[in-house]
């Protein structure tokens, strides 16, 4: 029963919320994971807002990663947590918002992510993946797109490269899909590889795919006095007794850190240099 209203939680209309506006915030999240795995690792946090704040919180899962731009972007959903190239793409059509902080993950303000393949593959190298199979995430993925992509295309393996490829949506499924067999090789962040490696995973060597982290966010036209409050329980979830919150979301994070929109430049630019790439 919980579940089930969790899920009712997650898919809740807009246009429904919006008659209430001034009483529920809605966090968006892009849906890297499952929805229920979603709900899982966002739960303590919506917990926590609504105690820290003495506002309604509604999670709402996007149906892929364009729409939850489009909603970041149109001030559909009021907080969201989105991955850096999503921001980056935010930003060139729509400016930049508010943001709360960027997650920490090892204490680093930087993750990493790695090109992989079976434990007993012949493939050892980037070169390797000539007329192989590969699995992508999403589109708008950093780490299961954008940033293997640009190593790819370093060594001289481009899209045409593959026997086939795909877009798989979420990192689950670029791991599942190289396990079971249906892909040679794919592309996933460090934490979601470390899941699964033991399975009989290995990563092909290359050079280091790293990014800046996901980033919580708030709207433009966010009241000054909520906005307040929200930045000051964003800030309190680095005291010690609360960072289980966050490990909630990924076991591996240590804190938030302060990020402003020139951070993203270098990952701008890779992109810029894949746009151009492509034409």
């Amino acid at each position: 029963m919980k579940m089930f209203f969790l899920f009712i939680i997650c898919f809740y209309s807009l246009s429904a919320i919006s008659a209430d506006v001034d009483k529920v915030i809605v966090l968006g999240v892009h849906p890297y994971l499952k929805s229920t795995e979603i709900i899982k690792r966002f739960t303590p946090l919506i917990d926590f807002l609504k105690e820290q704040t003495k506002m309604r919180f509604l999670l709402r899962i996007a149906d892929n990663y364009t729409e939850h731009i489009q909603y970041c972007g149109e001030e559909k959903v009021d907080l969201a947590y989105i991955g850096p190239t999503s921001y980056v793409k935010l930003m060139n059509k729509y400016g930049g918002k508010n943001i709360l902080g960027a997650i920490q993950v090892n204490k680093k303000n930087f993750y990493e992510g790695y090109i992989f393949t079976q434990k007993n593959s012949s493939i050892n190298s980037i070169k390797d993946l000539e007329g192989k199979s590969f699995a992508f995430g999403d589109k708008h993925s950093t780490m299961s797109f954008y940033l293997p992509m640009y190593i790819l295309l370093q060594n001289n393996i481009t899209l045409e490269s593959f026997s086939t490829y795909s877009f798989l949506g979420t990192h689950t499924n670029v791991l599942l899909g190289v396990l079971i067999g249906d892909f040679d090789a794919g592309a996933v962040m460090d934490n979601d590889f470390y899941d699964y490696e033991q399975k009989g995973l290995k990563i092909i060597p290359c050079e280091t795919m790293q990014s800046i982290t996901h980033l919580f966010i708030a709207k433009n036209s966010f009241p000054e006095i909520k906005l307040e409050k929200l930045k000051n329980a964003f800030d309190s979830l680095n005291v010690t007794k609360n960072l289980w919150i966050l490990q909630s979301i990924q076991n591996s994070i240590t804190g938030l850190t302060k990020v402003t929109d020139e951070d993203f430049k270098p990952l701008e630019i890779i992109m810029n240099k894949l746009a151009t790439n492509e034409k």
